[in-house]
């Protein structure tokens, strides 16, 4: 019986969030509890009854411990989970566009799969995912479960969303999209742009998070400094995978100056141990660039 779920602050991938709300849904006594990818508690690798869901960099299904982030060769978390606690064998085109978006990126999944992206399915997503699943993943977790061998993604995102929004669980998300749409405008107000060369650089005193994938398509920007969502005293540096500008930008090189936090596997995305404010912006330039 679990009776912790563990994952970061506020999943805003379909991977995490529709593992956490299958999870909830055949446990519903469990706690959902968040923490930083990088901190998780020692003494919850060891604990079957704690499921870390995205965190914490281990894959031992035996010990309810599901991250990836750690193996490029891994399935995205959600996979593992229905493969080895609920002995899910077939992958359907839904799941596998979703496990390949979390690996690699929604335009690699699109092209992959032949899933056109729909900037009116992207936003029934958005909602989707501000939906408290301490209080309703039993809820979401059923709508997920019933829909997981679909292999039309655009008739599957709008299905969930005509169920959750029959349950009344999208009332809530759509208040917070618009608090959320004035933030993050007031936060784009805010960012400082940089041509350094034919290269366009951002930099934030802010997370954009969740929107870095809109933020680089509506400024075409290629590389994003900003202050880590998660911990205000870390970097993150970003590239825009869409760009052909940034292919050869290699985001390691900017732990020859700064301590090393994190590097996602596919490299796109480096946590750098200090705040935003002791980042040169002419000396992180210069490495990258």
């Amino acid at each position: 019986m679990i009776k912790k779920i563990v994952s970061h602050k506020e999943p805003r991938h379909m991977d995490d969030f529709i593992a956490i709300s299958i999870l909830k849904m055949s446990n519903p006594n469990a706690i959902i509890e968040t923490v930083h990818p990088q901190r998780v508690p020692a003494e919850y690798y060891d604990d079957k009854s704690v499921c870390l869901v995205d965190v914490g960099e281990k894959f031992q299904p035996d010990l309810m411990n599901f991250d990836h982030h750690q193996d490029i060769n891994l399935n995205c978390s959600l996979i593992l989970i229905l493969k080895h606690i609920y002995g899910l064998s077939e992958i359907s085109k839904v799941l596998k566009f979703i496990d390949i978006a979390d690996r690699y990126g929604v335009k690699k999944a699109s092209e992959e799969l032949g899933v056109k992206l729909d900037p009116r399915e992207d936003m029934l997503r958005r909602e989707i995912l501000l939906i408290d699943l301490n209080r309703y993943g039993a809820q979401v977790g059923e709508v997920f479960w019933n829909s997981l061998l679909m292999d039309d993604y655009s008739l599957w995102i709008r299905k969930v969303y005509t169920e959750l929004e029959a349950k009344g669980l999208l009332d809530e998300p759509r208040e917070k999209i618009k608090q959320e749409e004035k933030k993050y405008k007031e936060k784009v107000n805010k960012v400082e742009i940089r041509e350094y060369g034919n290269v366009r650089v951002a930099f934030s005193a802010e997370s954009l998070a969740p929107y870095h994938y809109r933020f680089f398509e509506e400024t075409g920007t290629d590389l994003l400094v900003e202050r880590n969502s998660m911990n205000s005293e870390h970097t993150s540096v970003i590239k825009n995978t869409s760009s052909e500008k940034t292919k050869n930008i290699d985001l390691s090189r900017v732990f020859e100056e700064y301590p090393k936090v994190f590097l996602h596997q596919n490299g796109f995305l480096a946590v750098l141990g200090v705040s935003f404010e002791e980042v040169d912006k002419e000396r992180i330039l210069k490495i990258l660039l």
